[in-house]
């Protein structure tokens, strides 16, 4: 009887088994359906008769013993893939998770990602017919603090055997560079996965611009052609890559690892990228899987790429046997989510440069030495200044070659234009990559001279520049500028034995700097009602007065005056202040670190006002026995104390009140 019962017990829970359905806790497919008939069997197999005959309580002769059951419970009890024997699949559904939270650090040299990174994602299962529906997002953040992510949906399901998963998924991914670039790209994938084998293909396409430029174009060499100016540059470029991998996988071990190998194609930007991969993927434990895998091209070379992942499972009572069809059903997928991008540097040669307004910069060439009938291009200058004055336009960069001498000529320069030497490093502004060194049309030592001018040497107008220059014997001035708009800039320049160095009249802004003028008859530098005024670094040597800076008429000047040495004829007026015509005329003067041969002097009429920067009894009365704010101020009479006449109230203001032009 004991026999027995437990054969009817066994008999009645496989009939309730086998008849359970949909209904219960656990469910059995068959390709034929559940069938009550096979409950006897399943009891017989369970107790095979020994030969004891549990009613009568004797022995008997055993009846022939039935052929075992076979039943593969492929996603709990995994059949060897050795075994020859493929019977009818039996799979065992298991409630999915609610969510998988998932940690991973991938290590560096991937292709086209040569930074190691750490991602956290979030995979979402939703049951359906015969598989499952998910979601796919994580975020990603890189070793170098660059950010990226990616979010994904797709389908799996067991074919119609249960032996095969069959997935499709669609992706976007996004990737921030170390150049802070953000590259975009759509993806989808293909899986067929089985017990043994495994098939994986992946397309990416990207969604942004492919070809982007990272930072500013490097000028590799800048040359004259003709009146223009052109550059050859490199550009270094991300290339985002459009890109299909394929790969072929093996069960390689009863613990849930596989080894792959497959090929992928990169192009982007007329480039094709051929490359073989390999490696071996799995689980150490039910919650960690891993990753080697070696890749290898032309281009990006041999790299050796290795991840692990930690997934956490939330709201799943029962897990299938790690790597088994259930179990890869429900988990996330490795995939390769890094948007490729090719670094490479590109060159474009003979860039015309441009001005800010989008124009071509014009060079008009001018060399004493060429033979006349010049048109002004570097191949044919101009041998005189009156031709390239006459052929030249507003905004145009006159150059004065080497080894020139302009004898008695003088040159009036237009709105814009520049008036420069080759022979002293020259820059100018362009609109596609700012600043560029201009280069040498010759190979001449001799800086260009223009002497003997019957007047004036040279004349500037609004927005102009006048650079190393030498001007000799002028009956006039050597540089001078009256009534003019916008920024001057007079640098580098020697002039001698001119009536005045640099005349200044009613102008707008003004910067003096680094000059040499010796043996004048007037001011080495003269400034009357100059709104904004620099003086700075240059040398002033036996003229008959240094620097003058007059205000007057009720006009308002700022004015800086540094590093400059004075030496004067008159040494009561190496350097002179006037503030005059009691109309409240106002100079505000910073001076710093200048040595003179004799006075400063500071002469303000009645009504009108110097407001001296000094950080010595600020707010106070500057009196002549006050020589501390221009002392403090680094200012010298021949290295010693500074030796100043005052006459009217100066007052003493803080530098930082009075703007630097």
């Amino acid at each position: 009887m004991y026999r027995l019962g437990w054969s009817s017990f066994c008999l009645l829970i496989s009939a309730t088994i086998a008849n359970a359905g949909d209904d219960g806790p656990f469910r059995f497919t068959n390709p034929g359906g559940p069938d009550a008939r096979f409950a006897p069997l399943l009891a017989l197999a369970a107790f095979p008769d020994d030969g004891r005959d549990v009613i009568k309580g004797g022995d008997r002769e055993p009846a022939s013993n039935l052929p075992p059951l076979q039943i593969p419970f492929s996603d709990t009890t995994r059949q060897s893939p050795r075994d020859p024997v493929t019977p009818p699949p039996v799979t065992r559904a298991f409630q999915p998770p609610e969510w998988i939270f998932r940690v991973e650090y991938q290590g560096e040299e991937q292709i086209g990602f040569p930074v190691g990174h750490t991602s956290v994602g979030l995979f979402r299962p939703f049951e359906s017919d015969s598989g499952i529906r998910f979601f796919d997002g994580s975020f990603l953040f890189d070793n170098n603090g660059d950010v990226g992510g990616t979010v994904g949906i797709g389908i799996r399901r067991l074919n119609s055997s249960g032996t095969r998963i069959l997935g499709i998924g669609g992706w976007y991914d996004i990737r921030q560079t170390q150049s802070d670039l953000v590259h975009q790209q759509l993806a989808a994938t293909v899986r067929s996965l089985g017990e043994v084998w495994d098939f994986n293909l992946e397309v990416h396409v990207p969604t942004t611009d492919r070809v982007r430029g990272q930072g500013d174009p490097v000028v590799e060499s800048v040359q004259f052609q003709q009146n223009n100016l052109l550059a050859d540059l490199s550009i270094s470029q991300e290339v985002a890559m459009l890109g299909v991998d394929f790969d072929i996988a093996r069960r390689i071990s009863e613990d849930a690892f596989w080894g792959y190998a497959g090929v992928y194609h990169q192009q982007g930007d007329g480039e094709q990228i051929y490359g073989v991969r390999g490696g071996v993927r799995g689980f150490l434990t039910d919650d960690i899987r891993t990753h080697v895998e070696v890749t290898n091209d032309p281009v990006f070379e041999t790299n050796v790429v290795f991840s692990l992942v930690y997934f956490f499972p939330i709201g799943q009572q029962q897990a299938p046997v790690r790597g088994s069809l259930a179990d890869r059903l429900q988990r996330p997928l490795r995939r390769s989510s890094g948007i490729v991008v090719r670094d490479k540097r590109s060159r474009i040669n003979d860039v015309v440069l441009e001005d800010a307004d989008g124009n071509p910069i014009v060079v008009q060439h001018v060399n004493s030495n060429s033979p006349g009938g010049g048109t002004g291009t570097v191949e044919q200058p101009f041998n005189d200044l009156a031709a390239a004055q006459l052929a030249s336009a507003p905004g145009d960069t006159l150059l004065l070659h080497a080894e020139s001498v302009f004898n008695g000529q003088s040159i009036s320069l237009q709105d814009g234009q520049s008036l420069l030497a080759e022979t002293t490093p020259q820059q100018v502004m362009t609109r596609q990559i700012g600043i560029v060194s201009l280069p040498r049309a010759t190979s001449g030592i001799n800086r260009p001279l223009i002497s003997n001018a019957p007047a004036d040497a040279i004349t500037m107008a609004s927005d102009t520049s006048v650079v190393g220059i030498d001007i000799s014997n002028s009956v006039g001035n050597g540089i001078v500028s009256s009534g003019t708009n916008g920024q001057l800039l007079i640098q580098d320049n020697f002039i001698t034995s001119a009536t005045n160095g640099i005349v200044l009249d009613q102008v707008a802004t003004a910067d003096v700097i680094g000059n040499s003028i010796i043996n004048g008859t007037g001011f080495g530098i003269f400034a009357h009602n100059v709104n904004r005024l620099r003086i700075e670094s240059n040398q002033l040597d036996n003229s008959n007065q240094g620097i003058g800076i007059f205000v007057d008429s009720g006009a308002d000047t700022d004015a800086l005056v540094r590093d400059n040495l004075l030496i004067a004829i008159d040494t009561s007026q190496p350097f002179l202040a006037l503030v005059s015509g009691s109309l409240g005329s106002r100079l505000g003067l910073n001076i710093f670190n200048n040595e003179t041969n004799g006075q400063y002097q500071f002469q303000i009429n009645p009504g009108d006002r110097l407001d001296l920067g000094g950080l010595l009894g600020t707010g106070n009365t500057f009196l002549n026995s006050d020589n501390g704010n221009l002392q403090n101020n680094q200012n010298t009479t021949l290295g010693g104390v500074p030796n100043t006449s005052v006459n009217g109230e100066v007052n003493i203001v803080d530098p930082a009140s009075i703007p630097i032009p």
